[in-house]
């Protein structure tokens, strides 16, 4: 066709095609841009569709495609009319990534994901965290800039036989750190002088020079820091989710929050049930034990910070709060991690509440590189998850967990019930994550009331068996478990008789390896009187199981 003829053509129709868009009801736009879109089929791969926003002034096309996926297209009418008509003319053969460069108009990147903002400045942490979640394995660390973290000096293999300990591991960590620390303070007394450099520094010299104005600065060299990657953890979380997601998101829209909150346990612990940080954070939701305590219950005997259910609920309760408080998603979940008085502080100094401008301006002393990319991380975690096949290719999900619940209606150890229930350890393990390993031990007794987990279809035959546990191996309640202070010359020995118990009892609410290894002013737990069931005394309040 000559380039005459099709430009008449394509004004014609786009004519046409520009009226429709000004006056057509939203219903005649969507017909015209499907069959656009079936136009454009072989460059979707035959898939990608989409969601149309439509005013009277803008269109915009949201493709949920492999490559487009971080993309909306946004065109005035006119564009939208030209671009229309150039696919019913002819087949097109042009990409339209990253830009649609035979006409004016724009494609933009992605300013949301569903309800969360997608601020364009926290796009780099954003693509950090996808490559960390999706690319770089736990036997990888992702040598960076731990402020621009587009730059990426290198990535340390840490497999081989010299890397089998996690102190040789971290030793080859360090070891990258320094020797781009020394690049860095050799590029520092060549400046600009780029024929002096080696062709290392020279690449470190580009990386600068694309993402800061002023190139690099001197404070580069103490910003290099160590990410281990994700991948294969990443992996197995989400395969674990299967056996919870499904409740976990009922939860969340009951609460009347966006589903996709669920999310959070894959940047908290890679949804580990069983995660345990070295500052105390329990559990998939990492719930510090202060924090916990508000919403669940903690103590010796019970941890629901390691329950995904009771955990969830907590975390339901906890983001609502915030965002309650704080009036942005981008700012309940970043206080998530920081806390919701931590994110005042930070709004009020900055005096903005926008998440980009407070990531890049607060210098709050805590407010460090974790708190600073908790959202940038969230929004990576929903990218990817949203996308697994793209991401990770095919993935199975574990089915969700099956169990039946029955009520614990006496103090009873946990030994009795793998005895005479005929269930396995493992099993009750597995279903009953927030019982911490004293009950499995049977030094703590299960509580009473306890609602316990056990396997699918099992329930019948366990409450028939529940009821053949010798009744003196059942305890209707426990007197008042108490506390003492070690004094001086005061033995085990002397403690126990004191409160008509035995030294191994004690030692056993205690976690004491010796009888001999007491100190003075030393806190020691007094176990509490067992009541047995069989006595017929009246039940006392229920308090802390010893």
């Amino acid at each position: 066709m000559k380039l005459d003829l099709l430009k008449a053509k394509v004004l014609g129709l786009s004519g046409r095609l520009q009226s429709l868009l000004h006056k057509a009801k939203l219903a005649e736009v969507v017909k015209v841009v499907l069959l656009f879109l079936k136009r454009l089929r072989s460059l979707l791969l035959g898939k990608g569709l989409l969601f149309l926003r439509y005013t009277g002034s803008r269109a915009v096309i949201w493709v949920r495609q492999i490559k487009w996926a971080r993309y909306s297209l946004t065109f005035i009418p006119p564009v939208l009319a030209v671009l229309l008509s150039y696919s019913f003319i002819d087949d097109l053969k042009y990409t339209l990534e990253p830009y649609i460069s035979m006409m004016e108009g724009t494609l933009e990147r992605r300013t949301e994901i569903g309800p969360f903002p997608y601020p364009d400045e926290l796009r780099p942490q954003v693509e950090f965290w996808k490559k960390i979640f999706s690319q770089y394995t736990t036997k990888q660390a992702v040598i960076h800039d731990n402020w621009y973290l587009e730059v990426i000096y290198t990535v340390v293999d840490l497999e081989g036989d010299d890397l089998r300990s996690e102190a040789d591991k971290r030793k080859a960590v360090d070891r990258a750190i320094e020797k781009y620390r020394g690049l860095l303070e050799e590029l520092e007394k060549k400046g600009d002088d780029v024929e002096a450099m080696t062709e290392e520094e020279k690449k470190i010299y580009t990386l600068f020079k694309k993402v800061s104005e002023n190139g690099l600065d001197k404070e580069a060299k103490d910003r290099i820091r160590g990410q281990i990657g994700q991948r294969d953890r990443m992996l197995k979380g989400i395969a674990v989710s299967g056996q919870y997601m499904e409740e976990m998101k009922r939860i969340f829209r009951e609460a009347g929050l966006p589903e996709e909150l669920t999310l959070l346990p894959f940047v908290e612990s890679a949804f580990n049930v069983y995660a345990y940080s070295f500052v105390g954070a329990a559990g998939m939701w990492q719930f510090m034990k202060s924090t916990g305590k508000m919403y669940m219950r903690i103590d010796d005997v019970v941890d629901e910070r390691r329950d995904p259910i009771k955990a969830t609920i907590a975390a339901a309760k906890l983001l609502s709060s915030n965002y309650k408080l704080l009036g942005s998603w981008p700012l309940a979940i970043t206080a998530y991690n920081h806390g919701a008085g931590g994110l005042q502080k930070a709004i009020n100094q900055v005096k903005s509440k926008d998440i980009a401008e407070i990531i890049q301006k607060y210098k709050g002393e805590s407010f460090g590189f974790a708190s600073r990319n908790f959202y940038p991380e969230f929004l990576a975690a929903l990218e990817v998850i949203s996308d697994l096949k793209t991401y990770f290719g095919d993935v199975t999900l574990d089915p969700p967990l099956q169990f039946d619940e029955v009520t614990i209606k006496d103090y009873v150890k946990m030994s009795d019930i793998v005895k005479y229930c005929s269930v396995a350890e493992e099993d009750l393990r597995k279903l009953n994550p927030a019982l911490r390993e004293g009950v499995f031990s049977s030094r703590y007794l299960i509580p009473k009331n306890y609602i316990l987990k056990i396997p699918a279809g099992s329930r019948s035959e366990f409450e028939t068996r529940y009821a053949m546990i010798p009744p003196p191996q059942k305890y209707a309640s426990l007197d008042i478990g108490k506390k003492h202070k070690v004094k001086p010359g005061q033995n085990l020995q002397a403690i126990a008789k004191l409160y008509k118990t035995s030294v191994k009892a004690i030692m056993s609410a205690n976690s004491l390896k010796s009888a001999n290894r007491i100190r003075t002013g030393q806190v020691l737990k007094i176990p509490a009187k067992l009541i047995p069931a069989s006595t017929g005394e009246d039940d006392k309040e229920d308090k802390k199981e010893s």
